[in-house]
């Protein structure tokens, strides 16, 4: 029961801290204060909330770094503190867990200034596949104490059956929820708003959704063959986290696929565009065909039939990015709306692993393309970049590396 209070105390200090600003945590921690210190527990879940986020910017940035918009890390922020520490790697994280000296861990989330455009949903869904996946990831792993498997769906297939420790998603997922939901929440009870009646957040509600789906339909399962002779007679599956590349991949193919939507009747609702029309049409006119044979029951109540009515507009998919806002144009700089524009942005193309002269070229014309979609011309410049590599364990305990040089080539958008 403790632990629950610490919690729901922890989650709640979050969000007060993001939405009133770094100074209100400071001025209230003292009367906030919980009547007992804050367990492991609640250390170890700030870490991982602070990981998860940190991961979620630096995957927003690879996926839009050929992009005129590409993804700054500025667009995390508000006016509140970020929850991000300044250095929160593997090992750092692993001291600070040990030492439990945490300089007051604070919250990053999406921008709530920004407009509810496409680029600001893909934010609110990769911070929270990001805080969802590191807290999943670390549950397994052990960091929290009583943190158990995931729960296996029923099977069918008789050629293998569940077993071993599946990663617990559902952890993840629920805390991961309460923890950005929680902000959407704070700030409608702060500025008078009626529940369920901003926009904007219900779209950045929806979208918090989005970005944890996307983490469980990216897991996979994984089995381990029984037989005689490797016969693999039998298998033993569990599920397991993707790679946050993954996630991040199928995050960007819903983000090209982001449905345009409008708030009508206390909902959310996919605009029809000439892209779209046929497709909503059809879905419009099954649910209304539904209606109406709902409607043919006498007994039943008028409100109801009322509320079947209202039902009538398609449903939008969970996993799908929804905004209400177009975007920008990215190529010229806004310091009103922060946008810094094109002009000076440098793009770096090199192979992904070896050097490779075909995927090098191709990365080359990606940059070039960058610039000339805005009618700039570009600087091509060609560097000799030291990196360490061929690293060594010696026992013990000491890695030792070599120093190489990696060619990369520079493209610079200038008039």
């Amino acid at each position: 029961m403790a632990q629950g209070y610490h919690y729901t105390f922890r989650v709640l200090c979050f969000v007060l801290a993001f939405v009133h600003g770094e100074g209100w945590i400071v001025e209230n921690s003292a009367e906030m204060s919980p009547p007992t210190p804050l367990s492991k527990f609640d250390l170890d879940l700030s870490m991982s909330v602070s990981f998860g986020a940190k991961i979620a910017i630096k995957e927003c940035g690879h996926q839009f770094r050929y992009e005129h918009w590409d993804c700054p890390k500025q667009a995390f922020h508000s006016r509140g503190p970020s929850i991000i520490h300044e250095d929160v790697s593997n090992e750092s994280y692993q001291k600070l867990r040990a030492t439990k000296e945490s300089s007051n861990p604070t919250v990053i989330s999406p921008h709530l200034r920004q407009p509810a455009n496409r680029e600001t949903a893909f934010i609110h869904a990769i911070t929270a596949a990001g805080i969802a996946h590191t807290l999943t990831k670390n549950c397994s792993n052990g960091e929290f104490g009583d943190c158990g498997c995931g729960v296996n769906k029923p099977q069918k297939d008789v050629r293998w059956k569940w077993s071993g420790c599946s990663d617990n998603f559902h952890f993840g997922d629920q805390v991961a929820k309460k923890f950005l939901d929680g902000v959407e929440i704070a700030k409608k009870f702060l500025d008078g708003v009626e529940s369920g009646s901003d926009p904007k957040s219900l779209a950045n509600l929806h979208n918090n959704e989005a970005g944890r789906v996307a983490v469980r339909k990216t897991m996979k399962r994984v089995c381990k063959c029984h037989g005689v002779s490797g016969s693999c007679a039998t298998q033993t599956c569990w599920t397991t986290l993707a790679d946050f590349r993954a996630v991040g991949n199928y995050l960007k193919k819903m983000y090209k696929q982001a449905l345009r939507v409008d708030y009508t009747n206390g909902n959310l609702n996919e605009i029809i565009t000439e892209n779209n029309s046929h497709r909503v049409n059809r879905k419009r006119q099954t649910t209304e065909r539904a209606s109406w044979e709902y409607s043919q029951n006498s007994a039943i109540p008028l409100s109801n039939l009322e509320s079947a009515r209202r039902r009538r507009s398609p449903k939008i998919k969970k996993r799908k990015l929804v905004f209400l806002q177009d975007s920008p144009n990215y190529c010229r700089s806004n310091a009103a709306e922060g946008i810094r524009g094109v002009i000076g942005r440098s793009c770096i193309a090199e192979p992904a692993n070896e050097p490779d002269p075909k995927k090098l070229l191709a990365n080359v014309r990606t940059c070039a393309k960058l610039c000339k979609a805005c009618g700039l011309k570009i600087h091509r410049k060609e560097v000799q970049v030291a990196s360490s590599c061929n690293c060594r364990f010696q026992w013990c305990c000491q890695v030792t590396c070599q120093t190489c040089s990696k060619k990369r080539i520079e493209i610079t958008c200038v008039v």
